[in-house]
Parts: C-alpha cells; sequence; structure tokens
C-alpha cells in the first residue's frame, strides 16, 4: 500500500492548485445510529437508586454505511449502502451519482484503492 501511495503522489507531484480544485474525492463511512446519552444522574440525598435512573446503553449500536464525494466547491448528497459495499453496488453508485454530475465538471475522479474501487468493472468510470 505504501508503494502503490508513494507512486500516485510522484504522479501528482507537479499538480498546481487549479488542477486540485477539478478533483472530486469520494468514500464511504459507517454512522452509529444512538439515541441521546445523559451523563449525569440527578436524585436526591438519600434516594435509594432506581431502575429509572438508569440508563441503558447498546454494547453494538446499529450502523449505516454512507458513500459520499466532495470537491472544493462543496459536497454532494450522501448516498445510503445496504450490507456490505462490493462493485455492483459501487458501479450503481457511480451510474447513478457520479455520471450527472462529471460530465458537466471535466474533472478527475479520486477513487480510493478500496477493492470494489479498483474492480475492472470500476475502471469503466474512470475520469480524468
Amino acid at each position: 500500500m505504501m508503494k502503490k501511495r508513494l507512486a500516485w503522489a510522484k504522479k501528482y507531484r507537479a499538480w498546481t492548485v487549479d488542477d486540485w480544485k477539478k478533483v472530486v474525492f469520494s468514500g464511504e463511512t459507517h454512522l452509529f445510529v444512538q439515541g441521546y446519552k445523559l451523563s449525569v444522574v440527578r436524585r436526591s440525598d438519600g434516594e435509594t437508586s432506581r431502575p429509572d435512573h438508569i440508563q441503558q446503553t447498546v454494547k453494538h449500536p446499529p450502523k449505516q454505511m454512507f458513500w459520499g464525494f466532495f470537491t472544493t466547491n462543496g459536497t454532494g448528497r450522501l448516498a445510503p449502502i445496504t450490507g456490505v459495499m462490493n462493485s455492483v453496488k459501487y458501479m450503481e453508485i457511480l451510474r447513478t451519482r457520479m455520471v450527472s454530475f462529471m460530465e458537466p465538471f471535466g474533472g478527475t475522479f479520486q477513487h480510493d484503492l478500496a477493492p470494489c474501487h479498483n474492480s475492472k468493472s470500476a475502471g469503466l468510470y474512470a475520469w480524468e
């Protein structure tokens, strides 16, 4: 991975600020679905602890994966991902979210090194 990153850095080291303004970066992340957490329990002196004084927490809260992109001009809409991201889902996102954006934008779309981003089918969408 380090060799790939170094090769990438060398390839683009001569780019200007204006060149970088034409790049679209994307990525996925998980957001955890949790409620409000209160860290203080208030009760009177001498009052015994009751079940309603205790806030229940979830050891492994549910999470939702989202895909999104950003440029120097702002961000695109987040796309929720159901299940595990794979090349089929990634291709669908590129087809439905990126094609219409990239054609008038006319810049470079920067994939990361995730396996689904480097599939042969994802290579069909190489804007540069």
